[in-house]
C-alpha cells in the first residue's frame, strides 16, 4: 500500500510529520513562556482520572480507525504481493514479440536476440538476462487417470540463470536445469498434485497433435521465474526440439539488481535502455514485476479507503464527543475558571489551559489508538480470512502485515486531527463567561469576588 486517496504515503508522512512537529514546537514554546498556565493544565490530568480516561477514549477513536484501515490495506497488499511474486520470482521484465501480443499466440524470435539485449543493457542495473520459451499445453498422466488442461511448460538455459530464481525441492536441495536429460522435466508441486504423479513417472504433453512423453525427474516446491502454480521446467534445447523450433525462443527474461521487490525500482531505467532495440526488433516489454506490485498496492489502498469512508461515522462521533466533553469540563470547572478570570486571566489563557490539557491527552490517545488499531486490524483480517476461505475459487492466502511507516502515519494523522478538534473546542468553551455564574454584586470588588468564590 503506497498511496491513500491518490496521495503517496511518503508525501503524507512528510507533510503530517512536519505539521505535527510545528504544533509540538509551538506548544512547547508557549508553555515555556507561560509556565503557570502550563501547570494549571497539567495538574488537571492526574486530579481527574475518570475524565481523563473519557477524553482519551474519545480522542483515540479517529486514530484507531486510521490505524486499523492502514493495517487492513497493508495486509491485503502484502498478501497479493506474496502470491503474485511467488510465481514471478526474480524476473522483472519480459521481452516478447509484438505479434504475440496481437494474436495471443506465442510468437517465436531468433535466440541470438538475447546477445543484442545484453549489449543494450551494458552498464544497467541488471543481474541477469536469459532466453526462455513459455508454452501452455494440455498434459495427461500416463500412470494415473488425471490430466491438466493448461500446463505451463518453460524451456530455460541453465548456464544463464545466474540472478534468477533457484528451483528447490521439498528438502531444500537445488535442482539444476543443466542436469535435465532429453525429455526430462522438473514439475511444480501444484502440477504434480493435479496430475497425481511423482518422481520417475511420466506425463504426456500435447505440444502438437502427437504427444511428447516427459519423464518427471524431480518435483520443486520453490522457484518461479514468471511461471504459474501448475508448471514444468525443461532444458530449452529439448523444448525447442519438441516444438520444432530449433534456434528460436519466444521470451527473454530480465532480472534487475535487488531482491524480489526492490528490483522493480529499476524497471523504468531498463525500459528506457531497451527502447531503441525493442522498436527495431519489434519486441514488446512487459513490466511484469512493477505491474504486479502496483496492482497489489492499488487493491490494498482501495480497501483502506473504503474502511476509512465507513469509519468516518466513528471519526465524526469522536469529534462530537470531544466537543461535548470540553463543554462539560468548562461547566464543571466554572468555579475554578471564575477565580482565574477574577484575578485577571484573559480568554486566551483559558484557551491555552484547555489546549495544553487536550494536547497532552491527544499525545496519549494517538499512541494508544495507533497500537489498538493494529489489534483491530488483526481481528478484521482474521474475519476476512475466514470469510474468504469459504469460497471455492478464492485461493488468496491472507498474511497479516503492517509497516512502521503506516504506524507513524496513523499516529501523526490522528494527532493532527485530534489536536485541531481540541483547539477548536477550547476556543469555543473559552467564550463562556464563567464570572457571570457568580453574579457580581453592587460595589463588590475583585478581591471580594475571589474570596466569595473560594468560600463557595
Amino acid at each position: 500500500m503506497q498511496s491513500l486517496f491518490g496521495i503517496s504515503f511518503d508525501s503524507l508522512t512528510i507533510a503530517l510529520s512536519a505539521v505535527f512537529s510545528v504544533a509540538v514546537v509551538l506548544t512547547v514554546a508557549v508553555a515555556a513562556r507561560e509556565p503557570i498556565v502550563w501547570k494549571m493544565a497539567v495538574r488537571n490530568i492526574p486530579r481527574r482520572p475518570s475524565q481523563t480516561s473519557l477524553i482519551v477514549v474519545g480522542l483515540m477513536l479517529a486514530t484507531v480507525m486510521f490505524s486499523a484501515s492502514f493495517a487492513t490495506g497493508d495486509t491485503l497488499a502484502h498478501s497479493i504481493r506474496v502470491q503474485a511474486l511467488s510465481s514471478i520470482g526474480q524476473v522483472d521484465e519480459v521481452l516478447s514479440s509484438k505479434e504475440s501480443e496481437v494474436s495471443g499466440m506465442p510468437g517465436f524470435i531468433p535466440a541470438d536476440i538475447v546477445e543484442a539485449v545484453r549489449g543494450s543493457l551494458a552498464g544497467s542495473p541488471v543481474d541477469g538476462v536469459t532466453p526462455a520459451i513459455r508454452f501452455t499445453a494440455p498434459a495427461v498422466s500416463v500412470d494415473t487417470p488425471n490430466s491438466e488442461p493448461r500446463l505451463v511448460v518453460q524451456g530455460l538455459e541453465g548456464s544463464s540463470l545466474e540472478g534468477f530464481d533457484r528451483y528447490l525441492n521439498s528438502a531444500g536441495f537445488e535442482l539444476s536445469v543443466q542436469a535435465l536429460g532429453v525429455n526430462e522435466a522438473y514439475l511444480s508441486v501444484g502440477a504434480a498434485e493435479a496430475l497425481g504423479v511423482g518422481i520417475g513417472e511420466h506425463v504426456a504433453v500435447f505440444f502438437t497433435r502427437q504427444p511428447t512423453l516427459i519423464s518427471i525427474k524431480e518435483v520443486f516446491s520453490e522457484g518461479g521465474n514468471a511461471s504459474d502454480a501448475s508448471s514444468a521446467v525443461m532444458n530449452i534445447i529439448d523444448l525447442q526440439q519438441a516444438l520444432g523450433k530449433r534456434g528460436e525462443i519466444n521470451q527473454v527474461y530480465i532480472s534487475n539488481q535487488g531482491d524480489v521487490i526492490s528490483g522493480a525500482q529499476h524497471t523504468d531505467e531498463i525500459v528506457a535502455a531497451l527502447e531503441g532495440l525493442s522498436e527495431e526488433l519489434g519486441l514488446g516489454i512487459d513490466k511484469i514485476k512493477q505491474d504486479a506490485i502496483s496492482t497489489a498496492d492499488s487493491i490494498g489502498g482501495g480497501l483502506a479507503e473504503v474502511f476509512l469512508l465507513f469509519g468516518t461515522y466513528s471519526i465524526i462521533a469522536g469529534v462530537l464527543l470531544i466537543s461535548l466533553i470540553f463543554v462539560m469540563l468548562a461547566a464543571e470547572r466554572k468555579r475554578e475558571l471564575g477565580i482565574a478570570r477574577a484575578v485577571g486571566a484573559q480568554r486566551e489563557h483559558i484557551v491555552r489551559v484547555f489546549t495544553f490539557e487536550g494536547a497532552l491527552d491527544s499525545l496519549i490517545a494517538a499512541a494508544v489508538g495507533s497500537f489498538a488499531g493494529i489489534v483491530v486490524g488483526i481481528i478484521m483480517v482474521r474475519v476476512m480470512a475466514l470469510t474468504l476461505g469459504t469460497l471455492e475459487d478464492f485461493d488468496l492466502r491472507i498474511v497479516f502485515s503492517f509497516r512502521w511507516q503506516s504506524l507513524v502515519l496513523a499516529y501523526t494523522l490522528g494527532m493532527v486531527v485530534t489536536y485541531l478538534v481540541v483547539l477548536g473546542s477550547a476556543i469555543r468553551v473559552s467564550g463562556i463567561n464563567t464570572v457571570s455564574y457568580t453574579h457580581l454584586r453592587a460595589h463588590e470588588t475583585r478581591h471580594d469576588l475571589v474570596c466569595r468564590l473560594l468560600l463557595e
